[in-house]
């Protein structure tokens, strides 16, 4: 569990990479003393948290798509913040690339030091940077194109967290990414909603 999970096909490469970053709910057993939860309420949050069964939703078969999950819960790392918290916007919640506070802004962890930090990102967050670019550049190199899809859910109510507060959200969205200026930009989802700023990895591959 120390790295990425990749299902890719065994002769040649598929042109497209489905990326799966939150459906996992593992918190690993050492990594467990960090939290200051209690387990029905850690429990609680992971359910609230994980984009369920966006590994099933979004699942293909290897020869259609190469599919890179994050192996672990987003409380542990979340591979979709910037791994530098003066680069990422939701550290000022306490949600940067280690989080420190819950949905609802409650204490999620103890502080951790800089070296407990460290060893996270090692351990999950950059392993699953180097797959995610690698597995796009091998679709470009023997296919010369790659479809990237990065899969997300979102609850129908706001979260305490959130920065978007409006109550009118969409039962599908097409979000957008700035960071990345070439991917598919949309000014509205395909119901009539606003789209939902969030489809971007740091990885800048998406």
């Amino acid at each position: 569990m120390s790295g990425p999970e990749r299902e890719v096909a065994s002769a040649g490469s598929p042109p497209a990479v489905i990326h799966v970053p939150h459906a996992s709910t593992i918190i690993p057993t050492e990594v467990r003393h960090q939290f200051v939860l209690s387990d029905a309420e850690l429990s609680a949050e992971g359910r609230l948290m994980t984009d369920h069964l966006t590994d099933e939703l979004f699942a293909m078969p290897s020869k259609m798509a190469t599919t890179i999950r994050f192996p672990v819960s987003r409380l542990v790392v979340d591979p979709e913040r910037f791994e530098s918290d003066s680069r990422e916007r939701m550290t000022a919640h306490g949600m940067g690339g280690v989080y420190e506070r819950t949905a609802g802004q409650r204490p999620l962890r103890r502080a951790l030091s800089a070296e407990e930090r460290g060893q996270l990102i090692e351990r999950w967050y950059r392993p699953h940077h180097a797959a995610l670019p690698a597995a796009v550049s091998t679709a470009l190199t023997t296919r010369g194109v790659c479809l990237v899809i990065d899969a997300h859910s979102f609850p129908s109510v706001v979260l305490p967290y959130e920065e978007d507060q409006r109550s009118d959200r969409p039962d599908i969205c097409i979000g957008t990414a700035l960071v990345h200026p070439f991917v598919l930009q949309t000014r509205r989802s395909s119901c009539g909603h606003r789209p939902r700023a969030g489809a971007e990895s740091k990885s800048g591959v998406v």
